[in-house]
């Protein structure tokens, strides 16, 4: 649409020229008698009267406008609105198969985590009995009431790869310990790090800020940190 296809550009232009050259004009006055003050007046008169024709051109100008405006915004909410109801659609899917297999990883995690534990064990109790075959029973005790060493990390990647270009949905982070031993183990080695408090009432406040701060860079033994997106 041509909004000013039927008002006259030199009619405006012209008009534009005289409302231009009316803050020099009120410079130039200068009130210092009744007369003056009079003419000042008239002056301003002349301004509202300028007023009154810029209203009466652009008027309908601004009316053509907004009606435009409002048609191109009705028109383009009409389009955008089906793309968002499929957008949301296609997200809320999404959420839900990433949140199902975030929870398989998880559970592969913990089944990876016990077989390691299992292996230590093992390995320990081997090592215990071919001491006492050997006759070395305080070794073998010392073996079988020593420390289990901490499983070594297995840690598995995310369950779903990001999509470039698509937003993400939503990530938090959480520590787990999957080695408590380890864990008790760490404090006693770095008393300044006491802060991080064993688990044994479910107050995890210090580890989960911990895996916020570092995310996949968390280092503390038997602790991991743990995504998951919503």
């Amino acid at each position: 649409m041509n909004i000013e296809r039927d008002h006259q550009p030199d009619q405006i232009e012209e008009l534009n020229q005289r409302a231009l050259s009316w803050p020099e004009k009120a410079d130039s006055v200068v009130i210092d008698s009744q007369k003056s003050y009079e003419s000042a007046a008239l002056f301003e008169l002349g301004i509202v009267t300028l007023e009154k024709e810029g209203e009466a051109e652009y008027g309908p100008i601004k009316e053509d406008t907004n009606r435009a405006h409002k048609t191109a915004c009705k028109n383009y909410n009409n389009f955008m609105t089906p793309l968002k109801a499929a957008k949301r659609t296609l997200g809320r899917k999404r959420g839900d198969y990433e949140r199902d297999e975030e929870m398989k990883r998880q559970a592969e995690q913990r089944r990876l985590d016990a077989i390691a534990r299992k292996a230590d064990e093992d390995a320990r109790l081997a090592t215990a009995v071919a001491l006492e075959d050997a006759g070395e029973s305080e070794a073998a005790e010392r073996v079988i009431e020593a420390r289990p060493t901490p499983a070594p990390i297995v840690s598995l990647p995310p369950a779903v790869q990001k999509v470039e270009g698509l937003r993400s949905t939503r990530t938090t982070w959480h520590a787990e310990v999957f080695d408590l031993d380890a864990l008790i183990q760490f404090r006693k080695d770095n008393p300044a790090l006491a802060h991080y408090t064993i688990p044994e009432a479910a107050n995890m406040k210090e580890l989960n800020a911990a895996a916020v701060r570092q995310k996949g860079t968390l280092n503390i033994p038997g602790v991991r940190a743990v995504s998951v997106r919503s």
